[in-house]
């Protein structure tokens, strides 16, 4: 028996089978090549090797458990796919995880003192408290500001000085 996660993620990779076609199989090495029929704008012919649990498409080495292609190689040959799951899926191991009890942590004061070298850092790496924080966002074109018509006086609405210096206003 597999987890939930791993039955809804080989029932999605199932509805993809149908555009799956098996173009040759090698049954001494396990080794399958599949074309997926829907593929626009990608690669759409993959291989399998069952025997060595690897795929071109990668899933499998990331994931541990069969692709869609590997799925419609399983189909094609009448294996079984479960064989191919990682145990990590099984629900036994599941729960194995929470099997034995995490003993919460003591206060810090009835710790044993620390034997070895401090830990000390480097000054020179903190950040400055003084002024405002420096930003590390990276940025692209969308921050870019296009160039406007510039400030305009309140007064006159006229371009290149402000309501303070306006010299259509008389001073008092």
């Amino acid at each position: 028996m597999f987890s939930q996660f791993l039955q809804k993620a080989i029932l999605a990779n199932r509805e993809g089978i149908t555009q799956m076609l098996v173009i040759s199989h090698d049954r001494a090495t396990s080794i399958f090549t599949v074309d997926e029929i829907a593929g626009v704008g990608s690669q759409s012919r993959f291989r399998v090797y069952l025997q060595q649990r690897r795929y071109d498409c990668g899933y499998f080495q990331a994931l541990h458990y069969p692709c869609a292609y590997a799925l419609a190689a399983c189909a094609h040959a009448r294996l079984d796919w479960q064989s191919y799951v990682d145990d990590v899926y099984r629900v036994e191991n599941v729960f194995r995880v929470y099997q034995m009890e995490f003993p919460p942590l003591p206060d810090e004061e009835v710790w044993p003192p620390h034997e070895g070298q401090l830990l000390r850092p480097n000054p020179h790496l903190r950040r400055s408290m003084d002024g405002r924080p420096v930003s590390t966002r990276i940025r692209n074109e969308m921050d870019d500001v296009e160039p406007g018509p510039g400030r305009r006086c309140g007064i006159c609405r006229q371009p290149g000085h402000t309501r303070r210096h306006c010299p259509h206003v008389t001073g008092t």
